[in-house]
Order: structure tokens, then C-alpha cells, then sequence
């Protein structure tokens, strides 16, 4: 019973990820910029190793920040990073407040 449950659960976990969508070239290539434009703006900053990122498909980034991230270099980074033309919108949260524009 043990081993026909595993396989159907391994069935379906491939399944799923065969049919997730791929990426064209060219959203891979805005997914390398918006990534390198925010990897760089964490480490200007100061702050790479004191926030997370992650970039939907559609372009939106949502950065979390740790708790220790001052007022003013968050917001520095989150000006910086709104101001990017390549990035369609951006949500930022520390300290469980989020920051979102209006087209998040």
C-alpha cells in the first residue's frame, strides 16, 4: 500500500513539474536584468546579506528585509529599485510591514 501511494505521489510530482512553464529567451533575459539591478542595489547598499528577493515571471519583485535594515537605507533601495525602468512594480517588507506602489 506504502510503495503504490509513493508512486502515485512520485507520478504526480513529476507531472507537475514537467508541465511548468518555461521561460522564453527574452523573459529570461529580463529575469537576468531585474536580478542583476537588484543584487546590485542590496550590495551598493550594504544590505545583500540582510534581504531576500524573488522575481515573479511577470517582472514584479518582492524584497523582504530583515529587521536590522535602517528606515533610510530601506527606503534608498526601495526608491532605487522603483525608479528601474526594467522592474514593473516592486512590494518591500520588513519587520512584517509591507511597502507596495499602486500597480503591485
Amino acid at each position: 500500500m506504502k510503495f503504490g501511494l509513493a508512486s502515485v505521489a512520485l507520478a504526480l510530482l513529476l507531472t507537475a513539474c514537467s508541465t511548468a512553464p518555461s521561460l522564453t529567451p527574452e523573459e529570461k533575459k529580463r529575469q537576468h536584468e531585474i536580478d542583476s539591478t537588484v543584487a546590485n542595489a542590496l550590495f551598493d547598499y550594504g544590505v545583500d546579506n540582510q534581504a531576500s528577493y524573488n522575481i515573479h515571471e511577470d517582472g514584479h519583485v518582492v524584497v523582504l528585509f530583515d529587521k536590522s535594515v535602517d528606515d533610510v537605507t530601506y527606503t534608498k533601495v526601495v526608491n532605487e529599485l522603483r525608479s528601474d525602468p526594467r522592474i514593473p512594480s516592486l512590494e518591500a517588507e520588513q519587520d512584517g510591514k509591507t511597502v507596495c506602489p499602486l500597480n503591485c
